[in-house]
C-alpha cells in the first residue's frame, strides 16, 4: 500500500509538470553596484585623518562607479522559479599625496548565488522574484604609485598587497524581460546583498599572496580600520582582533541589464 501511495504521488507530480508551463532562460548582462562597506568607510576616515598633512586629495569612503557582468541560467515550472547565477563587480578608489605619489584601491567581488522564488515567462515577457544564498570572494588590491609613475604592490610600502576573504550572504532579486526577437529578450534585474552570515565573515587577508610563512607568524595581515592604532603598535602580536580590519562586507544594491535567451 505504501509503495502504491508513493507511485500515485509520483504520477500526480509527473502529470502536473507535464501539463504545466515550463520555461528555461539564460542571461548575460552588464552590472553596476551602489553598495557600501562599513569597515572600509572606517578605514578611509582613519587613513585621511592620520595622513592629513601629506594628502592632496582624500581617499573616498566608497568606490567610484563599480561595474561588472553576470551570467545565469534559470527555470520556471507552474510559477516556481529557480536560478543559478555568477556575478562580479569591481570599483576603484584613489588617494593623492602632495609629493605627487598616489595609492589606488581596486575592489573586486566574485559571487555565485542560488535563488528560489516565483516567476513566469511566455513568448512576450518574463518576470521573477526570488531570494537565496550567495557566496564567493571579496578582494582589495592596494597599489602604491610613486611620483615618477612606477607602481608597486610589493611589501616595501604600508598597505601594499592583495587582500581577500570569503563572502557569504543573503540575496534578494527581482527581474523582468521583454522579447525583442523571439527567443531573445532584453532584461533588467535589481538585487540586494543583505550581508554576511554571522560566524562566517572574516577580515580581508593577504596571507595567500605576498607574505612568507615567517612574516605571517609575526604580523597581522589585514587592512586596519584604525590606522593610528596600527602605527602606534606597529603590528604587535595579540594587539588586534578580527574586528580591527576591513571585512568582506561590500553589500547593497546591484543593478543589471542585458540579453536573455529563453525557451518556452
Amino acid at each position: 500500500m505504501k509503495k502504491l501511495f508513493i507511485l500515485l504521488i509520483g504520477l500526480f507530480i509527473g502529470a502536473s509538470i507535464s501539463f504545466s508551463q515550463i520555461g528555461f532562460g539564460f542571461e548575460s548582462g552588464f552590472r553596476t553596484a551602489m553598495g557600501h562597506s562599513k569597515t572600509f568607510k572606517q578605514f578611509a576616515r582613519s587613513y585621511n585623518s592620520h595622513f592629513a598633512d601629506d594628502i592632496d586629495k582624500e581617499l573616498s569612503s566608497s568606490f567610484s562607479f563599480p561595474y561588472g557582468w553576470a551570467l545565469s541560467t534559470d527555470f520556471s515550472i507552474s510559477g516556481f522559479y529557480g536560478a543559478l547565477r555568477f556575478h562580479e563587480v569591481q570599483g576603484h578608489n584613489k588617494v593623492k599625496f602632495k609629493s605627487g605619489a598616489a595609492r589606488t584601491f581596486k575592489r573586486e567581488q566574485f559571487m555565485y548565488s542560488v535563488l528560489a522564488g516565483f516567476g513566469t515567462q511566455d513568448s512576450d515577457f518574463a518576470f521573477n522574484a526570488s531570494v537565496g544564498l550567495a557566496f564567493g570572494t571579496d578582494r582589495i588590491i592596494s597599489m602604491y604609485q610613486y611620483a615618477d609613475g612606477t607602481k608597486s604592490i610589493g611589501r616595501e610600502k604600508f598597505l601594499n598587497g592583495v587582500y581577500d576573504a570569503g563572502h557569504y550572504a543573503y540575496i534578494a532579486s527581482v527581474g523582468g524581460a521583454v522579447t525583442i526577437a523571439e527567443p531573445f529578450c532584453v532584461y533588467m534585474r535589481a538585487e540586494y546583498i543583505l550581508g554576511t552570515f554571522v560566524g562566517l565573515k572574516g577580515p580581508l587577508d593577504d596571507s595567500h599572496w605576498n607574505r612568507s610563512l615567517e612574516v605571517l607568524s609575526n604580523y597581522p595581515t589585514g587592512i586596519p580600520t584604525d590606522v593610528e592604532k596600527w602605527e602606534e603598535l606597529q603590528g604587535e602580536i595579540g594587539a588586534y582582533s578580527s574586528e580591527d580590519f576591513v571585512h568582506a562586507d561590500w553589500k547593497g544594491f546591484r543593478l543589471e541589464i542585458g540579453i536573455r535567451f529563453q525557451i518556452n
